[in-house]
């Protein structure tokens, strides 16, 4: 039988993998009037047997993996970094390799974060493509908007066309956004369950990367960086839809106040990397050729 308990915080635990053949019922016990808690092992022996033999591996200590891995392969467990936590795993490697060269988290998380946007560059070449050619023929789209207005099917029918022929994909331009979701979740739980950043400094002000910005200027730099980079990005919105998604990096920052400034730090770069994108995409000469389609389409 195999038994896996534990008691801890998010980055220290007191764990026990009991490989007894009787398996225990595990229990935590509370004491009101105290601060400590327990874990309670009750072990129900049958009436043929008058002794039990006990297995078990305690582990104390701090929730560093290779530590956990050496102690019991059941303790990998204690590390919770949630539905993506083979990606977590991965990005927790690819950081100790850079911090192993810098010597500083901060940066690691930096690096990290130009390997993230460089792997996703090509998409992002992509999805400025689409949504350039989407906002090309807005014109065309709201003519065909107020010639079929009054006929559904026809107007779905000669919008697909439309999009047909000028060779654009409507959701072209979430792709990367799409791709980069899953590297955000699973940096969450770095932050929140990796000991290796706990009470790491980065520089200035930032001394403790796993909790939030004391002074708030990262996520302030966030937010005016965010502002910037829809400034630079293509869109098709209507003017009431753009002017409530103006608002989205005030929200974004709020949401951010709270959460570890090593993250914040990874969506600051990040969204700076994408300013600078955007920038060299429209210095690149990606002109406008609303006038030549209308010509060919009159």
């Amino acid at each position: 039988a195999l038994t896996v308990g534990a008691i801890g915080s998010h980055y220290f635990t007191v764990g026990l993998v009991d490989k007894s053949d009787i398996a225990p019922a595990a229990s935590v016990g509370d004491d009101s009037n105290s601060k400590d808690v327990s874990l309670v092992l009750n072990y129900k022996v049958g009436a043929a047997k008058d002794k039990i033999e006990l297995n078990q591996i305690a582990f104390v200590g701090p929730k560093i993996l290779k530590l956990l891995q050496e102690s019991d392969k059941e303790f990998e467990s204690l590390i919770d970094y949630g539905m993506f936590a083979s990606i977590a795993r991965i990005l927790l490697i690819i950081m100790k390799w850079f911090y192993s060269s810098f010597g500083n988290w901060g940066f690691s998380i930096i690096f990290l974060t130009l390997l993230v946007r460089l792997l996703v560059l090509p998409f992002n070449i992509v999805s400025y493509k689409s949504m350039k050619k989407m906002q090309n023929i807005q014109p065309l789209l709201q003519s065909v908007r107020e010639r079929y207005k009054n006929d559904s099917q026809a107007l779905n029918r000669e919008t697909m066309n439309l999009m047909k022929e000028h060779k654009v994909n409507p959701v072209g331009g979430c792709l990367p956004m799409l791709l980069q979701m899953p590297i955000f979740f699973a940096l969450y739980q770095v932050f929140g369950q990796s000991i290796e950043l706990y009470q790491a400094p980065f520089i200035f002000w930032i001394r403790d990367l796993s909790l939030k910005d004391p002074y708030y200027v990262l996520p302030v730099l966030m937010v005016i960086s965010m502002f910037l980079q829809q400034k630079l990005t293509p869109t098709t919105m209507d003017p009431a839809q753009a002017k409530m998604m103006q608002w989205l990096p005030v929200v974004f920052g709020v949401m951010m106040i709270s959460l570890p400034s090593g993250l914040t730090l990874y969506i600051l770069i990040s969204t700076i990397f994408g300013v600078v994108q955007q920038h060299l995409f429209i210095k690149d000469g990606n002109k406008p050729v609303i006038s030549e389609m209308t010509k060919a389409k009159a």
